[in-house]
């Protein structure tokens, strides 16, 4: 696991993605980009690439937000939009999550050209969008 600034050095760099990945457990209709991949290997956290996925509703587009506090617990909530209420906020009771917070957009994606898997969901980090 990178320490706090390596990852965010590291994330800076993050403004799209070449490429699209997925879990096996998730299947091929909820991909992730480049960058959500390095955020992965690099806070070790596949646990929030499967609280994402597993909560996963109806919505074209989803923020998503971690926020870590000072005795490492943590909250993920998930809006319809920024100005939106809550839908989701499920409550974390320890994280070795190295960073404050960080915010993952989830978007619907009717126009796939990487293959033929229909419609499907791209969990992107915001500096992605």
């Amino acid at each position: 696991m990178l320490e706090k600034q390596e990852l965010l050095n590291g994330l800076a760099h993050c403004i799209g993605t070449e490429g699209y990945h997925f879990n096996a457990l998730f299947g091929r209709n909820f991909v992730y980009t480049d960058g959500i991949k390095f955020l992965l290997e690099n806070a070790d956290c596949y646990w929030l690439l499967d609280a994402v996925f597993s909560y996963r509703k109806t919505q074209e587009f989803q923020v998503w937000e971690l926020e870590v506090f000072a005795d490492k617990t943590a909250v993920l909530t998930m809006k319809e939009d920024t100005n939106c209420p809550l839908i989701v906020e499920q409550k974390i009771h320890h994280t070795s999550f190295p960073l404050d917070n960080i915010k993952l957009y989830a978007v619907n994606d009717h126009c796939c050209e990487s293959g033929n898997y229909g419609d499907r969901v791209v969990l992107m980090l915001d500096t992605e969008y």
